[in-house]
């Protein structure tokens, strides 16, 4: 498997190997092992989400159970968990625009366009597309400040997020403030 087929993948399913919306962290742990933080944060953190990262992929935790999922690809490498099938050594990121929607439409994966995923929209430097029936967001950017065209933009990131998905009550349920 290459990275291309992870994407494909992804598109198809809305899950990243053992990772989905709405499964638990302790499930990710025992299967992907330990994930690590970008920055420790020692403030408690009641009733808010918090970011787990295994490698190029950002997790969105809300009372130990995923909420979104985030495949980072805009670097020129990424490292990705190898329980992906895609080893333990840092792989390309260069995921062309062509080349993501061919193999899109190759695997019969509808698609929409989706311009409310960019920041500006309407901005002629970037495109954004929604898959269906899995609700992924493929975010492309112009990654050579050349203008956009389907040749030079380039996959920024894919993203899933389930707004159906119970998290459950917090560990201490009380108010933030601690009455």
């Amino acid at each position: 498997m290459n990275l291309l087929d992870l994407v494909v993948d992804f598109c198809r399913t809305g899950t990243l190997g053992p990772m989905r919306c709405g499964a638990k962290l302790e499930e990710l742990h025992r299967q992907l092992g330990p994930h690590t933080d970008i920055a420790a944060d020692g403030r408690p953190r009641r009733w808010k989400p918090r970011l787990h990262y295994w490698g190029a992929i950002e997790v969105l935790i809300c009372h130990s159970t995923v909420i979104s999922l985030s495949l980072q690809t805009w670097r020129d490498t990424a490292q990705l968990p190898g329980q992906l099938g895609l080893g333990n050594t840092p792989i390309p990121c260069r995921l062309s625009h062509v080349d993501v929607m061919d193999s899109l439409n190759a695997a019969e994966i509808a698609w929409q366009d989706a311009p409310e995923l960019l920041v500006i929209p309407g901005d002629g430097d970037a495109r954004g597309v929604r898959t269906m029936p899995a609700n992924v967001e493929l975010v492309f950017w112009d990654h050579d400040g050349t203008g956009r065209n389907d040749t030079t933009l380039r996959l920024k990131g894919a993203y899933k997020s389930d707004p159906n998905v119970r998290c459950g009550p917090h560990p201490d349920s009380g108010p933030p403030d601690g009455r």
